[in-house]
């Protein structure tokens, strides 16, 4: 045994380390995270037509962030276009949910609005809080195509 276990390359027990790194912070660092886990497994377990699969699982950003309600279709999520090579799409549409009214124009969330509707890469945004902009702002503000929130 130790003979085979020296034989693997340096490589592959770097990846296993970063593998088993990633498996710890993202299910079993804290008591909330592990309950959370055996919940979704035994989920995923009772509803197999809406399981995750093993690369949801053992990938970032991990099975509890990729939720199989969203879609089955592993294309759909961004994170997953590598591993698939898949090749991603040049714009992208950003959705958007606060639940605070906005107060100020200096709050981080609209300087968030405004940097990705600024972004060359933004086909269209979609948030809840549109509604409660004046149209003059929304004008200055997001010159991309803006979907307000019903």
């Amino acid at each position: 045994i130790p003979t085979t276990v020296r034989s693997i390359h340096q490589d592959k027990i770097l990846s296993l380390r970063q593998q088993t790194q990633f498996l710890w912070e993202a299910y079993f660092s804290s008591v909330e995270k592990i309950v959370l886990t055996t919940l979704e497994i035994i989920q995923d377990r009772v509803l197999e037509h809406g399981s995750r699969s093993s690369l949801m699982w053992n990938g970032h950003p991990g099975g509890l962030f990729a939720l199989p309600q969203y879609s089955g279709y592993l294309g759909d999520f961004p994170f997953f276009y590598a591993p698939l090579g898949i090749k991603p799409y040049p714009k992208f549409t950003a959705v958007i949910h606060a639940v605070s009214p906005l107060v100020s124009q200096s709050q981080p969330i609209l300087k968030l609005l405004v940097a990705v509707a600024k972004s060359q890469y933004c086909a269209q945004m979609h948030n809840s809080f549109l509604t409660i902009l004046p149209s003059s702002i929304l004008k200055q503000y997001f010159p991309v195509n803006t979907q307000r929130g019903r």
